[in-house]
Order: C-alpha cells, then sequence, then structure tokens
C-alpha cells in the first residue's frame, strides 16, 4: 500500500534533531562515500557520513520510525540536492548508491525502500508548509501557564497559517496532505480546548477537508422524514379500513340482518333454556 509521503511531519525535529548529530566515531569505511560524494553530493564526504550514521540510527527501532525517518531523509535531500541537480531522481539514485555500497553490512539492505520516492516540487512545499505549522505550535504548545501576550500572538499565527492551508486543501485533490492538516487540527484542537485568555483567538479549528453535507442531512431527514409518513400511513389505512367496510355493509346488508336475527333468537333460545332448568330448581 503506498504511503503518505507527509505522515513524518509531526515528528519531524525528533528525525532532524538525529540527522545532525554528527561524530566521528565512525564504523564504516568512508572510501565508498567519497565515490557517492563526488557524483551526487559535490564532493561533500562529510554529509554522506551524516547521511549513513543516521541510517545506522535508524535501523535499531521499528519498522515504523525507520518508515517515518526514511521520508524525513527524503525531504533533506530534496533540499540539500535538488536544487543543485535539476535532473530527476538525484536523490532516489543517491539513496541506491548508498543501499548497494553500504546495505547489509553496517545497516540492513534496502533498509528506506519505499519512503525514499524522489519527491517531487509540489510535495516538498506542501511538506515546508506543514513544518511551518509545527514551529509556530511549538511555540506554545508546552505553555503550562495561561496564553498571554506573545503566546497568544504565536497562536493566532498559527491559526492563520492553518487556514491558509485548509483553503489550499480545499481546493485541490491531494488527500495525503489535508490528512495531515486534519492531524494537526486535532493536536491543535486537544492543547486549545480549555483556552480562555486569548482574545479573538480562535481554539478550535474547522476541517480541512470538505464536508459533504448530503452525508450529514440523509440521518437527519430521515430522522424527520420517517414519523411524518408513519402518521400518514396510519390515517391512510385507517381511511381505507372504514370505506372497504361501509362497502361490505352496503353490499350485503339483507345477509347483516339475517346473521343478526339470527344470533337474537339464539340468545333467546338461551335465556329460555335457562329459565326451564332454573324453575325446577325452585320446587323439587
Amino acid at each position: 500500500m503506498r504511503e503518505s509521503p507527509y505522515s513524518f511531519v509531526g515528528s519531524y525535529d525528533v528525525y532532524k534533531s538525529e540527522l545532525h548529530k554528527v561524530t566521528d566515531d565512525h564504523v564504516f569505511s568512508v572510501s565508498e562515500c567519497e565515490n557517492i560524494s563526488t557524483k551526487y553530493l559535490e564532493g561533500d564526504k562529510n554529509k554522506c557520513m551524516q547521511i549513513v550514521q543516521y541510517l545506522i540510527y535508524l535501523d535499531s527501532y521499528s519498522e515504523k520510525y525507520i518508515s517515518e525517518g526514511c521520508k524525513y531523509l527524503d525531504y533533506w535531500l530534496y533540499d540539500e540536492s535538488h536544487q543543485k541537480h535539476k535532473h530527476k531522481k538525484v536523490t532516489l539514485k543517491f539513496y541506491e548508491s548508498l543501499n548497494d555500497s553500504y546495505g547489509d553490512s553496517i545497516f540492513r539492505q534496502n533498509i528506506c525502500d519505499g519512503s525514499i520516492i524522489d519527491i517531487n516540487e509540489r510535495i516538498f512545499e506542501n511538506i515546508e508548509k506543514l513544518i511551518e505549522l509545527y514551529e509556530k505550535f511549538n511555540k506554545f504548545k508546552n505553555n503550562e501557564a495561561p496564553l498571554t501576550g506573545e503566546g497568544c500572538i504565536n497562536a493566532k499565527d498559527c491559526v492563520s497559517s492553518y487556514t491558509l492551508q485548509a483553503k489550499k486543501c480545499r481546493e485541490t485533490d491531494d488527500n495525503d496532505f489535508c490528512t495531515e492538516l486534519e492531524k494537526f487540527r486535532n493536536i491543535y484542537n486537544t492543547r486549545m480546548k480549555n483556552v480562555t485568555s486569548c482574545a479573538d483567538l480562535l481554539t478550535f479549528l474547522p476541517s480541512a477537508k470538505n464536508t459533504n453535507l448530503v452525508i450529514i442531512l440523509i440521518p437527519i431527514i430521515v430522522i424527520l422524514v420517517i414519523p411524518f409518513i408513519s402518521f400518514i400511513l396510519y390515517k391512510w389505512l385507517r381511511t381505507r379500513i372504514r370505506r372497504e367496510k361501509g362497502m361490505l355493509n352496503n353490499a350485503y346488508p339483507e345477509y347483516l340482518d339475517v346473521q343478526y336475527n339470527s344470533e337474537r333468537t339464539n340468545t333467546y333460545a338461551e335465556d329460555k333454556m335457562y329459565n326451564i332448568e332454573y324453575h325446577p330448581s325452585q320446587n323439587p
């Protein structure tokens, strides 16, 4: 199943921190990096070694963590190299060369397969906007005291950015981007649900996705219409039963009279029999 290229954004700061932890404690040969960096990184051997160390770090974690970390690497490599290499698939080719040289020796083979896709400019720009949202949110998310002053300003700035991206979401068909905005929205709404200290601050962000009014209205309409239909049906059935009963009376009047007289005769005969049985009991 295809994965979203944006799913790492909520934890981008974790991966960013690890990628920039450069040490001199190398447990691998640097000769391969020299060759690869000459071809793809303008000879920047240190950057190649930095990435190798990062992949070694990822290799000790779960598949999910590795996948998200590789997506961040894909974004970072695009940012670092794409402007220098206008031809396509530079990032993917760099990763493939790195995987061929070091895979299965210092980190697992094909560690980033499916996660490094050589993102395009549109995806890159969307990632930039999502990261910007989280950076603005991070400025006030951990404030324990009520938001005031600069905290309120940062929160309002965050809302403005979200509103702009939500509008963009509704105008495009990038469902992955919209889904990531929804994730951010939920995080923001949870953080701000009890905030009342900032004047004119929107503390509950609306959905970034287009709301399907038809889906919402169907159950409401059903709830309202069913009692009305039931009442109309009841009135119709009642009228029909009365009409048919009247037609039956008109069609068989003689039969009904005979039946009525017969019932009276039977009742009279039963009463008479009862009286005959009753009198002897009084005069033994």
